[in-house]
This record gives structure tokens, C-alpha cells and sequence, in this order.
């Protein structure tokens, strides 16, 4: 069963019953601040909305969900301002914590379950996808055939407390990777799960590759 672990006083992080992955996804409520800062030596981020848009999805484990913008280690990106986004009173009738749960161990098992090896299906492999290709290569592809495919996601959302039930204090993007370090978590792949807007209205719906 899926693990529940409190990061210091703002974060939750689930993952899977055998441990931590590669993946991450932060999931939240989120907003563009005036600061940025440089992305952490070892890290890439994934957006799946565009800068200055509000987005219009949950956390998502599959591979072809299309990622808007990534940032690599060493350059720079916006800051955010995060905050929680579980529970009908945060903003999300559908995704809680128990559902959270629920999808890292239902994807865990489809992983487990289907097929792991490249030399499997090989000539069934996508030519237009290079982050596909590389992640089948790694093994992590449930299903090709039906195209299930699956990341073994952990996932990281911001507890509500003190002053922000009441959005005050918010936590920046920067300070939850600060965060993470700073208890010894690593993730070579960070996915952004929330709106990067500013003061527009622009909406964006993930789609797919």
C-alpha cells in the first residue's frame, strides 16, 4: 500500500509501498511570483501548463500527456507561489489524499504487471516521442500494446496549515525543492501540476502526444 510521509511542516509525500522513484509531481494550486530562481544541479522540470496559463488537469502517470515547457538544471525559472489543491473546500472534488493513494498503487500493479522489456514490442516504438523512447527503454511502459503508458510517479502536495488555510504563506516551488534536499529526497524528474498565471485568464487542457 502506498506511503504517506510528512517533509518538514509544508509537504506530504506519497510513494510507493517498495519505495521512492525517479518521478515526481507536485500537485497543487499554483501561481507565477515576480522571482525566479536557478534550477537545482540534477533536476529537470516538466510544466504541463504554459507559463501564464491556468491549468485544467490532476496528476497524471501517463507518458503521453503532453509537458508544455522543460527547464534543466543550471537555468533559470519562474518561482511559484503553491498551496493546496485536495478536497472539494481546497478546490478539488476528485483528488485526495486517498485517491492519491489509490493511483500510485493501482500503477504500480500495471507496471508490475505488463510488459518491461524494450526488445518486447521494439517495432511497435513511436519515432515521433524521444521522451517515450527513452522512458521505454528504462522499462517503464505498462502496457504498449493498448498505450498505457506509465510513469511510477510519486507524488508531493501542500499541507494547509496555520495561516495557509487561508492562502497566507503560501510555499514557493524553490523552497520545496530546498526542502526535499534538505531531508536527502532526490528526483531527476520534477512534473508541475499547476497553473503558472499571473494576472491573465488563459486556460490550457492537457492533451496527449
Amino acid at each position: 500500500m502506498a506511503k504517506q510521509v510528512a517533509i518538514g511542516e509544508d509537504l506530504w509525500l506519497f510513494h510507493g509501498n517498495s519505495g521512492r522513484s525517479e518521478f515526481l509531481c507536485i500537485t497543487s494550486h499554483g501561481a507565477t511570483l515576480k522571482t525566479s530562481f536557478t534550477v537545482p544541479r540534477g533536476i529537470r522540470l516538466h510544466y504541463y501548463a504554459p507559463r501564464d496559463h491556468i491549468l485544467k488537469m490532476h496528476a497524471d502517470f501517463r507518458l503521453g500527456i503532453k509537458v508544455e515547457e522543460e527547464i534543466d538544471e543550471g537555468q533559470v525559472s519562474p518561482d511559484y507561489d503553491l498551496s493546496k489543491f485536495q478536497g472539494k473546500k481546497r478546490g478539488s472534488e476528485t483528488e485526495t489524499y486517498g485517491s492519491i493513494m489509490t493511483r500510485i498503487d493501482s500503477t504500480r500493479k500495471s507496471i508490475d504487471a505488463g510488459i518491461k522489456s524494450f526488445e518486447e514490442f521494439g517495432r511497435g516504438l513511436p519515432q515521433n516521442n524521444e521522451m517515450e523512447k527513452k522512458m521505454v527503454r528504462r522499462g517503464y511502459v505498462a502496457d504498449f500494446s493498448s498505450k498505457v503508458n506509465l510513469l511510477p510517479m510519486d507524488i508531493l502536495t501542500i499541507r494547509a496549515r496555520g495561516l495557509r488555510k487561508f492562502n497566507i504563506g503560501n510555499v514557493k516551488l524553490s523552497k520545496v525543492l530546498e526542502t526535499l534536499r534538505q531531508n536527502g529526497i532526490y528526483y531527476p524528474y520534477v512534473f508541475c501540476s499547476f497553473c503558472r498565471y499571473t494576472s491573465g485568464k488563459a486556460t490550457h487542457t492537457t492533451t496527449e502526444y
